[in-house]
């Protein structure tokens, strides 16, 4: 075993030696307020999901002045300066915000004499019945794990991905947001790496559309100039936004736009999806009074492409390893380039990422986080006949 494999079974020790351990939040959240910090989509989500478990936050903090005296669904949004002593000390902060350090935030708030400050991802792992599974601790660290986590790490192409793993590892297993390489938290899903070898001619397979967005961003990065584009978006709500964009901008562009309101999984099955969730809504195999919305599962594998697919998102909200399964034949048939988040469930420790790796040959694989508190991580895969050209622009 080479030097560096040394140091990273060190680490990979260091950091199961460190796990974190959650009673301490179970005890603090007890007959405690909650007040949110951060006024963006995050915030405005931690207050639908407390809600739909009758929580209402006190307030929304939020350091832009230009949000006070707002309300988001209902709740009123003040400047931190507002805050009484009351507030700061018996409520539990609970930080909304992915796009800058957690540290810096917690470091702020107890500057200002706040006492429980936490992120949202670990309140919703606590309040189970919330149904959003984003603050997943790794609590089970085995010798396969650990030997799996190797040779994960020895898989990516550059030393920038390797950072980026084991900066999502440490939070992952014990909760320590490390430092390890800057963050871009504004590039996810179009790094460098994937701008540099897109053409004109992509496919682009867009699974977990959301409203759209990130169909917009690739139109971007291709100048408008593309073959088609597949959309899937299992939620109704969100469904019905990514239509209704879509219609108003197909017509502006000569490639074919398609969108489903199906879930990609690894075969073709129903299952069942919340009313309520919004963009972290995720699917079940069985109903039950949360998940009570049928929905038609498909398999990449059994989808009936018109057009060779070229470039395949995936963003799944925790199906994301189910998706590579069904749609193993899929890659292997046409090479796509694969983006694929990880950060929803364990999957995306190493089954996800070893999958990939061991059943394709001469692609390269790429690790980058754009967000902090343990999410916003993806890997981006790259068959090596499309090589990275440096910047297209």
């Amino acid at each position: 075993m080479n030097t560096e494999n040394i140091e990273m079974k060190k680490l990979i020790n260091e950091m199961f030696n460190n796990s974190y351990d959650f009673q301490e939040l179970k005890n603090v959240i007890k007959d405690k307020d909650f007040i949110i910090y951060g006024a963006g989509n995050l915030g405005s989500l931690a207050v639908e999901i407390l809600g739909n478990i009758d929580i209402y936050p006190k307030y929304i903090v939020d350091k832009n002045k230009n949000l006070e005296g707002k309300k988001i669904n209902g709740i009123d949004v003040i400047h931190p300066e507002k805050l009484s002593l009351n507030d700061k000390e018996n409520s539990v902060f609970v930080i909304s915000i992915v796009k800058i350090p957690f540290n810096n935030i917690k470091d702020d708030l107890l500057k200002l004499g706040c006492k429980y400050i936490y992120p949202f991802y670990d309140i919703t792992n606590i309040l189970t019945e919330t149904n959003i599974n984003n603050g997943w601790l790794l609590e089970d660290l085995s010798e396969n794990t650990k030997h799996n986590i190797i040779d994960v790490y020895n898989g990516f192409k550059d030393k920038e991905s390797k950072l980026h793993y084991l900066q999502w590892l440490y939070w992952r297993i014990c909760r320590k947001e490390v430092k390890c390489n800057d963050i871009n938290t504004e590039n996810k899903f179009f790094i460098d790496e994937i701008k540099s070898i897109l053409s004109n001619d992509e496919v682009y397979i867009d699974i977990g559309s959301y409203e759209g967005q990130t169909i917009v961003e690739f139109i971007n990065s291709v100048d408008g100039k593309f073959k088609g584009i597949i959309g899937f978006e299992p939620d109704a709500k969100s469904y019905e936004s990514l239509y209704n964009s879509i219609k108003n901008i197909e017509n502006e562009y000569t490639g074919n736009i398609e969108t489903f309101r199906y879930a990609i999984g690894e075969c073709n099955k129903e299952g069942y999806i919340s009313e309520t969730l919004g963009m972290a809504n995720n699917i079940k195999n069985s109903k039950n009074e949360f998940y009570s919305s049928k929905i038609s599962i498909m398999s990449l594998d059994e989808f009936e492409f018109r057009q060779d697919p070229t470039f395949i998102k995936i963003h799944a909200e925790g199906m994301e390893y189910e998706a590579i399964k069904g749609g193993i034949n899929t890659i292997l048939k046409y090479r796509p380039v694969i983006v694929i988040t990880t950060y929803h469930n364990e999957d995306g420790i190493c089954k996800i990422p070893k999958f990939l790796m061991d059943n394709t040959s001469n692609y390269e694989f790429y690790y980058r986080l754009h967000g902090y508190c343990g999410t916003q991580s993806v890997l981006y895969v790259i068959p090596k006949e499309r090589q990275y050209k440096g910047d297209k622009k």
